[in-house]
């Protein structure tokens, strides 16, 4: 659902999501800040603006979440907030493109996400300044790391997959793996791979050399 207001919702934990092409490198990403305390993030790497709006939010989705739940999948204790620190969790989210807007709703709500999530708002020309400077000091501390200290592309070779069961693109540390029987299609993980098994099975030959 689009959503034009935010419901009295504390506007520090508003969250502005776009595609953006990395700089000097291959692909794109999503950039994702708050316009609010200027907490941002890049998460993923592959082509995704020359897609419909509901392939770009199969894609975008599961980055958005990525973003803030991963870390739970880490060993060891999680450290626990200051009690003088404030939550940055998004409670609402919002982009300039309408029609993303409505797409990535709807794939919220697809993949059960809670309710109060699913209301995508469109970026107000307030917020979408913050958020591009935000982009503007990302990208360039981005491209002079790679100057400095001449640093690889290692994920060139992903920009074009996603996770054939999630919609998920690799970031430019995190590459998908790909059948281990095809060679064709990528996962993000062993759980994917086994969730796309039976779909993917009739289409899954044997790479010949």
């Amino acid at each position: 659902m689009l959503s034009s207001a935010r419901g009295g919702m504390h506007p520090a934990n508003a969250t502005h999501f776009a595609v953006k092409a990395l700089p000097g490198v291959p692909g794109e990403a999503v950039f994702f800040a708050n316009p609010y305390n200027n907490h941002h993030e890049c998460e993923g790497r592959s082509q995704i603006s020359p897609l419909s709006p509901d392939a770009q939010a199969k894609i975008i989705v599961p980055l958005l979440l990525e973003a803030f739940v991963n870390r739970f999948d880490e060993p060891g204790v999680i450290p626990q907030m200051g009690s003088n620190m404030e939550p940055f969790a998004p409670f609402t989210w919002s982009t300039t493109d309408e029609s993303l807007a409505q797409a990535v709703s709807r794939r919220c709500q697809e993949i059960g996400i809670r309710r109060e999530l699913c209301d995508v708002a469109v970026t107000t020309a307030e917020e979408l300044r913050s958020a591009e400077a935000c982009w503007t000091r990302w990208s360039k501390a981005l491209v002079e790391a790679m100057a400095m200290f001449d640093l690889p592309d290692d994920g060139a070779e992903n920009v074009e997959m996603i996770c054939m069961n999630c919609g998920f693109t690799p970031s430019m540390d995190k590459p998908l793996q790909p059948c281990s029987r095809c060679l064709q299609v990528s996962y993000c993980s062993r759980e994917c791979q086994t969730a796309n098994a039976e779909a993917h099975g009739p289409e899954c030959v044997p790479g010949i050399d």
